[in-house]
């Protein structure tokens, strides 16, 4: 049966929606048509319409003034033309994507409730002038499709995967964590499409592919992606940092602004009661770019001047991306599969092309220059425009981040069914002025991604426990930042979780041997005994906690003869394990940090393997998942465990302990797993 699927992008001055057709295979998305209501902040508003044949551009309209109101009336639009048969009623949408650009530590999509709305709306104080726009529309659509399931689409979460020592700022950490300042990313919905299609376009797995993606438009975004995933980005904590836009300055020395205004503190002119910005905030996003250099946001007109503003902006903008695409360049150790044009700018902009491949001829990058000046008006999704002798492909790429919301959404349809909540929105105004959105829920969740999961973790580690502790931390609340987390320490204090009290005990790993095992081993092997036999609380092993978990229950362990497994690996799954990590890549593979020299001979007897060689395990009874490796290990928590064990450093050479350290920075699915066993949690 065709379902309904809206992708909606609110900008600061405009709404976008596109209306697509799913029968269920992501292959044969059909977009249907397209409306944009632009000019909320300069009226009259405009409509651009186009569905099939029909096309509206630029059409005056009286009555919308604010986001709410270009939604209410693209609905109301979409349902009076005749000719989509196939949108009727408001009841025919059953999804409605949203492009948030900041999602914090959000690592995927989420189905809106009123808690990730509110932690969306938390997020406004880091991206002030991007969510507040989402929030809006996420409002309208619950007010005006009440019976549809809102899906919120981060621009952050494509860059998830950026490894611990790239997106930290060398700050105080403690306070860095408290307030969440790192590196985010953003324009990652348009990565993701990037680097599917490029993949496809270059006949290679996702899993192996290296490109140097730049999307170029009035924000312009740099983007290394190894191994199909994002290792690093040019924006940082907000969209501010990096290349310079239209109205964007970019990556500027940070004390400028203070020397710029001495108002740089105080609240901007332009902050409203649903959006606090202050003046350099505006400044620096509002008031810089090209435009402050050249009074005008158009760079196809900039580019084709020789106005010397226009000539130096211009330089500017080509010199700061030819300095990413070198120090990416590195980062790939020069094996870069491609080199992505892609953005308005980025598609049609042939002469910045030409500078940027100019500039890195150096790297093996040649241009075919004929094939660079048509490519704007070429109709594939992927355009080849190197040369013939160009060491690596040059391609341009025409990016849809309204398409790949509307493809992730029929991929992950059923279990976004499974979570749906029909809801019933009411606005009023708490005294800071800002929204307060009360979700009154007519169906029922089947899972508590909206309540506070309880989780306790048993530490077995000797050393390392404030570490190991933190890892934890960071990792769960990514996904359920509610989580309330206790710790107990078996070793030294003996202590233990009166386990009806939560919904989720975690084993942690460890170093002491099971099969020599110390008096506080033997009760922990008794406790698991006992909350298998008496209890129905979710129980999980990690590395160590899984050996324990199969030795309690009757499984055996033994050193490994090759050796022990160190740094991140790729787990083979068995077809169980594929539909149960259903964010796998192709359904074959997870990577894991792995930590351990002994492995399970036998497992316990029953428990059903997800992964290949005794990795991973599942319960027959679905209450015990145990994994030998460590889903919650960052790089740097692995190289300060192995630079603390001897066991491990007198077995290998200074050569072979570097190449250990290199393969513990590998990008690991740590992440999507622990998000994967909080959604089994939920599970009878």
């Amino acid at each position: 049966m065709t379902k309904i699927i809206l992708s909606a992008n609110a900008g600061s001055s405009s709404v976008k929606v596109s209306v697509y057709a799913s029968n269920g295979n992501p292959d044969e998305l059909k977009q249907l048509a397209e409306v944009s209501v632009s000019g909320l902040t300069a009226p009259p508003a405009k409509l651009t319409y186009e569905r099939g044949d029909q096309k509206i551009k630029n059409k005056e309209l009286d009555g919308a003034k604010s986001q709410e109101e270009a939604f209410r009336y693209i609905i109301e639009h979409l349902l009076k033309d005749e000719g989509l048969s196939e949108l009727k009623h408001r009841e025919d949408v059953e999804f409605v994507c949203h492009r948030v650009v900041h999602g914090g530590d959000y690592p995927k999509a989420q189905v809106i409730d009123d808690n990730i709305y509110h932690h969306i709306e938390k997020l406004s104080d880091l991206a002030p002038l991007h969510n507040a726009g989402a929030l809006t529309i996420i409002r309208t659509v619950g007010k005006e499709l009440p019976g549809s399931t809102n899906v919120a689409y981060f621009d952050s979460a494509f860059h998830s995967t950026i490894p611990e020592h790239i997106r930290t700022y060398p700050i105080d950490q403690g306070i860095a964590k408290h307030n969440k300042l790192r590196k985010y990313g953003f324009h990652g919905i348009s990565y993701h499409f990037i680097s599917r299609v490029v993949a496809q376009h270059l006949s290679k797995p996702l899993s192996s592919l290296n490109i140097i993606a730049l999307h170029l438009g009035s924000g312009a975004s740099a983007c290394v992606i190894r191994d199909g995933r994002s290792w690093d980005t040019t924006m940082g904590l907000t969209p501010l940092a990096g290349l310079p836009g239209a109205t964007r300055s970019g990556s500027i020395d940070p004390s400028l602004v203070f020397h710029y205004t001495h108002e740089a503190g105080m609240p901007s002119r332009s902050s409203t009661k649903e959006m606090h910005i202050t003046q350099a905030e505006e400044i620096l996003n509002k008031r810089s770019g090209w435009a402050a250099l050249t009074g005008t946001t158009d760079f196809g007109d900039i580019s084709a001047s020789d106005a010397p503003e226009c000539r130096l902006a211009f330089d500017i903008f080509a010199d700061r991306i030819l300095g990413y695409v070198g120090s990416y360049y590195l980062k790939l150790e020069g094996d870069v599969d491609a080199l992505v044009f892609a953005g308005g700018i980025g598609e049609k902009g042939a002469r910045l092309r030409e500078r940027v491949v100019q500039g890195a001829r150096c790297l093996g990058f040649a241009l075919d220059g004929e094939k660079n000046e048509k490519a704007a008006g070429a109709e594939s999704v992927v355009t080849d425009v190197g040369a013939a002798d160009s060491r690596h492909r040059i391609l341009v790429c025409r990016t849809d981040e309204q398409l790949q919301m509307a493809r992730s959404c029929t991929e992950d349809a059923d279990k976004f069914r499974s979570q749906k909540t029909s809801v019933q929105v009411k606005v009023r105004r708490c005294c800071s002025g800002r929204h307060m959105v009360v979700v009154t829920k007519v169906v029922p969740m089947p899972h508590k991604a909206d309540s506070k999961l309880r989780i306790a973790v048993l530490i077995n580690m000797l050393r390392h426990k404030p570490e190991t502790r933190d890892s934890y931390i960071t990792t769960i609340t990514a996904v359920r930042p509610e989580s309330v987390i206790d710790f107990y320490d078996p070793i030294d204090s003996q202590s233990y979780p009166a386990v009806d009290k939560y919904d989720l005990v975690v084993l942690s790993g460890g170093t002491a041997d099971i099969n020599a095992p110390d008096p506080w081993v033997l009760q922990e092997l008794e406790f698991i005994r006992t909350v298998v036999a008496s209890s129905n609380v979710k129980l999980v092993g990690i590395c160590w906690g899984h050996q324990a978990i199969h030795v309690a229950l009757g499984g055996k362990l033994i050193v490994m003869e090759k050796g022990p497994e160190l740094g991140v690996t790729a787990l083979s799954l068995t077809e169980e394990g594929s539909d149960f990590f259903d964010f796998a890549k192709g359904g074959a593979q997870v990577s894991i940090h792995e930590f351990h020299r002994r492995e399970l001979a036998e497992n316990a007897a029953g428990f059903v393997p997800l992964a290949e060689n005794r990795q991973i395990f599942k319960s027959p009874d679905n209450r015990i998942l145990t994994f030998q490796g460590h889903p919650e290990m960052s790089a740097k928590l692995a190289q300060a465990a192995l630079a603390d064990a001897p066991a491990y450093t007198q077995m290998f050479s200074a050569e072979q302990l570097s190449g250990i350290s290199k393969r513990m920075e590998r990008d690991q699915d740590g992440v999507a797993i622990f998000e994967r066993v909080l959604r089994w949690v939920d599970e009878k």
